[in-house]
């Protein structure tokens, strides 16, 4: 067996065993450096392996670990070190809303902060401005502040109020149970319209819903069912004798019975530009149909069950509303019509902001 080395005074008596892996070494604190003096090694007992502020010695970190609310609201009270807690302090003066507002999402926040200002903008430019009349001019001042002929308009939109208006979502709704006052047809048309069971209405001559004739871009949707051979509608409807006008035609009876789609266009009261196109899908004979049509400047896109069936190009009719009828020997049933355009929460947003009466200066 080997000798063993002699221990000289320097060295130290006792060394710790090796690590087996190596922790991050950080030289020792000065507050430290009366710990660190050696002390004389007494017999049988260890002495310290840090004899001087030089050596390296391991920085083991300390967890902080801090429980949370099962709400994911943030840490208990109570849970956070003493000086967390004292650097975290709430402030005498903090609103009662801070911890909601700290915790809320940034949407909510730019929402929160955008709104107000917007609103501001939008009373500001509705404000009514006094008249800035000369001293002199009492006559022009009595002139224009007299009520306008009838037919003239009193003032003018500025440009926030007209983009405001021109935004601004559009929602028609009748599901006939108000009645037919927002009809309108050629003499004793309202007398070939007639209701059914559970709210259904069975069209009879053509009729136009009267609020959507000065529109040009619009979604029409309605749900209808066909009780003999065909349901037809109208779009772009100018007036009675000017339109486009689509149908679903039912071409060959049984229990599974075929259907297509027939599209033209009338003008001057002539139907011109017929054409025919098969419907992709089985059909039943007390099929529901759901209809949206995209009326979009020139392009017409016709869905039925959520599905495309015909797409077209025309540019003969810009503007007009919609409406239905039913020729003679044929008999559909509607249950609710809806035309929207621009119904989006911005478009909403802007015909809450836009005011009653505003929207006749839409067309100046």
């Amino acid at each position: 067996m080997p000798p063993k080395a002699p221990a000289t005074e320097n060295a130290p008596a006792f060394a710790p065993p090796p690590h087996a892996r190596r922790l991050p070494e950080m030289p020792v604190r000065p507050v430290d450096a009366d710990r660190a003096k050696p002390q004389a090694a007494l017999p049988g007992t260890a002495a310290p392996w840090w004899g001087s502020l030089n050596e390296l010695r391991p920085a083991i970190p300390r967890l902080r670990l801090e429980l949370d609310h099962a709400d994911g609201s943030g840490p208990r009270k109570g849970s956070r070190h003493p000086r967390a807690a004292r650097r975290v302090a709430k402030p005498a003066g903090a609103f009662p809303g801070r911890r909601f507002w700290s915790h809320a999402p940034s949407d909510l926040k730019w929402i929160a902060v955008v709104l107000p200002l917007l609103l501001l903008v939008v009373v500001y430019s509705f404000r009514a401005k006094a008249p800035n009349h000369p001293p002199e001019g009492r006559e022009m001042a009595a002139t224009a502040t007299a009520p306008a002929p009838p037919g003239q308009q009193p003032g003018r939109l500025n440009a926030l109020q007209r983009i405001i208006l021109q935004r601004a979502a559009i929602r028609l709704y009748d599901d006939f149970r108000g009645g037919l006052g927002s009809w309108e047809g050629r003499d004793g048309w309202a007398k070939t319209w007639r209701y059914g069971d559970a709210t259904f209405i069975e069209p009879g001559d053509l009729a136009l819903l009267t609020p959507s004739l000065s529109m040009a871009d619009y979604t029409l949707t309605f749900l209808g069912q066909i009780e003999r051979r065909s349901l037809n509608w109208v779009f772009r409807a100018k007036d009675l004798d000017n339109y486009y006008s689509m149908r679903i035609v039912i071409t060959r009876g049984g229990p599974l019975p075929e259907a297509a789609v027939v599209r033209s266009v009338v003008l001057n009261g002539k139907e011109q530009d017929v054409r025919t196109l098969p419907i992709p899908f089985p059909v039943r004979a007390d099929t529901l149909y759901l209809v949206r049509m995209e009326v979009r400047g020139q392009d017409f896109t016709t869905y039925i069950q959520n599905q495309i069936v015909d797409h077209f190009t025309d540019s003969r009719l810009k503007q007009g509303g919609i409406g239905f009828y039913s020729p003679r020997g044929d008999r559909a049933l509607l249950r609710w019509v809806e035309v929207s355009h621009q119904y989006d929460y911005l478009g909403r947003l802007c015909a809450l902001l836009s005011p009653y009466g505003m929207q006749n200066f839409a067309n100046n």
